[in-house]
């Protein structure tokens, strides 16, 4: 190794690797110093709540430059952030004008930079259950497993919920309420949600609440969810991803206590189980659940309730079929078992009933007619 040589500056990989070391020492020093978190708050708000002008501009920069970088700096980016969206088209909060800046592909960047490959509550179960005996193994209940620590499922939980704020709208015109979901689908939003429910599924509800509440929106919301023109393809993004299956584990999982349904048919006098989560939480997390298969599930349709293409009417049957593989039908019977006196999630379940239902017959009607029409060919 001679640096003074040309032949060995050109040759020598200690040589070599000097360029792309000075230049990643460059970046960090000209990296600017991180915002605390009250800067960061005074980005997006003034000292009475509301929403500062000219701020989203520079709530964005500090996204971009710390955020990737910092988790300490991505939860309060993201906090600010979500409280900061306005529903209103006209704001420049709003959903259509941060969609427009690169707002929700900057939350899906944060959201990928800090997500761990692994769920690192069930790590902490696993070291449990190596520690212990077979037999108090199997006489563990829920309320047995230990709390989840860290930030890191905070950050998920919150990021779901600005993707979530992003596709709002309080607008009746079609396209501007359309152009919100729009900008988050195309984001990536669907991928890096699924993907958070997945790493965190066992770990914490409010996740797959939160991303549950996110796909929900995302495809629809409670409005628009047939005449959207981008709705059909928003719906098969997220049907590709593995939307459907993340929401159907969250409510195998979260929907309802499995030792409360274990002694759902005893008398009271032996049900010996006392559940640590309030029934409320149970129902709100079936309702979340519900929600998102049902919108991802609808099938865009004309006038005369036929689906609007063939193209949909095939989609809507292959999201039917990952409804099948996913046992989606079985969490949902499950639900309206548990949840039988709850009016709220028995109309959920009719309406995602419905739902899966018309998948399945656009899609065999869509196959009636391609056979149709080849006998005719023929």
């Amino acid at each position: 190794h001679a640096p003074s040589r040309p032949r060995c500056r050109a040759a020598c990989p200690a040589c070599a690797a000097r360029p792309a070391a000075a230049a990643a020492a460059a970046a960090a020093s000209s990296r600017s110093k991180p915002p605390s978190e009250r800067e960061i708050f005074s980005m997006a708000s003034s000292a009475d709540g509301a929403r500062r002008a000219g701020g989203a501009e520079r709530l964005l920069a500090v996204g971009r430059e710390h955020a990737v970088v910092d988790e300490k700096v991505a939860l309060s980016f993201l906090c600010a952030l979500y409280e900061a969206i306005d529903p209103s088209p006209a704001s420049e909060w709003s959903g259509n004008k941060l969609g427009a800046a690169g707002a929700a592909r900057l939350v899906v960047r944060v959201m990928e930079a800090h997500r761990p490959a692994v769920d690192p509550y069930m790590a902490a179960v696993q070291v449990m259950l190596r520690s212990k005996s077979v037999a108090a193994v199997q006489a563990m209940r829920e309320s047995d497993l230990p709390p989840m620590t860290g930030q890191g499922f905070r950050l998920q939980e919150v990021a779901c919920m600005c993707l979530y704020q992003l596709a709002c709208s309080d607008a009746d015109d079609l396209k501007v309420s359309n152009e919100r979901r729009q900008y988050v689908a195309e984001a990536g939003a669907f991928p890096a949600i699924v993907q958070a429910m997945s790493v965190f599924g066992t770990a914490t509800t409010q996740v797959g609440k939160a991303g549950c509440m996110a796909i929900y929106n995302i495809c629809g919301g409670s409005r628009y969810r047939h005449e959207s023109p981008g709705a059909e393809a928003i719906r098969e993004a997220a049907a590709k991803a593995g939307a459907i299956e993340a929401a159907t584990e969250y409510m195998t999982n979260h929907a309802q206590c499995s030792q409360c349904r274990k002694e759902l048919l005893l008398p009271r006098s032996k049900r010996t189980h006392r559940c640590h989560v309030p029934p409320s939480h149970w129902r709100a997390n079936a309702e979340a659940g519900l929600k998102a298969i049902h919108n991802i599930c609808n099938v865009s349709r004309k006038a005369d309730d036929t689906p609007a293409s063939e193209a949909d009417a095939q989609a809507a049957s292959k999201r039917a079929h990952r409804c099948d593989e996913a046992g989606t039908v079985e969490a949902i019977d499950a639900i309206a078992e548990t949840h039988k006196k709850d009016p709220t999630i028995s109309a959920w379940v009719h309406h995602v009933g419905v739902a899966v239902g018309q998948c399945r017959s656009a899609g065999a009607s869509a196959e009636a007619r391609l056979q149709a029409s080849y006998f005719v060919e023929v």
